[in-house]
């Protein structure tokens, strides 16, 4: 192993043990998924970090990071029903599909590419996360081919530091159900 990759396992593996969420880890020490699947991957075989330590991380498990990967964040699968609507006009609402710091795919609402708009979402009450909002641009859309419903890729563009608190608490609560 390299004197740098040394270096730097050392200093995520004193972070995981802090608590760092794969997201923190990756914006921290400027990786992507495989970089930071492939630090995981050296610390659990040199021993130093037991796979109990991460077995919550989607970076982890998820076999399909690859080299050609061109998202920066694991995408985050949500295991019930979220809702989002958008801030000037509530009676648009649509589903959270999939949520990373960066963004996420909602279903059942339009909008065409380069379009912004402020969303907001609504954590259910058994999360114990508060409502965040964040002003996001249409990056992909698409019709859901199995029940004709809009789909929308959203990237965060602006999102107030409270509200981004907000938000990695409800990825945390995704990921580690707390």
């Amino acid at each position: 192993m390299s004197p740098v990759n040394e270096i730097r396992d050392d200093e995520i593996l004193a972070d995981i043990q802090a608590g760092a969420m794969d997201t923190e880890l990756m914006e921290k020490y400027n990786l992507s998924a495989k970089e930071l699947r492939s630090s995981f991957q050296r610390l659990t075989d040199s021993g130093r970090l037991e796979v109990s330590e991460i077995c919550h991380s989607p970076v982890f498990w998820d076999e399909t990071i690859d080299c050609e990967s061109r998202r920066g964040y694991p995408r985050l699968l949500l295991a019930f029903v979220q809702r989002i609507h958008e801030e000037e006009c509530p009676e648009k609402q649509g589903l959270v599909i999939d949520v990373t710091e960066k963004g996420m795919q909602v279903k059942g609402i339009a909008g065409t590419l380069g379009e912004v708009r402020t969303f907001q979402v609504v954590p259910r009450r058994f999360t114990g996360v508060a409502a965040f909002r964040f002003t996001a641009e249409c990056v992909w859309n698409c019709t859901d081919p199995t029940d004709a419903q809009p789909l929308l890729g959203l990237r965060v563009a602006e999102i107030s530091a409270e509200d981004k608190g907000r938000l990695r608490a409800f990825i945390r609560f995704i990921t580690l159900g707390k």
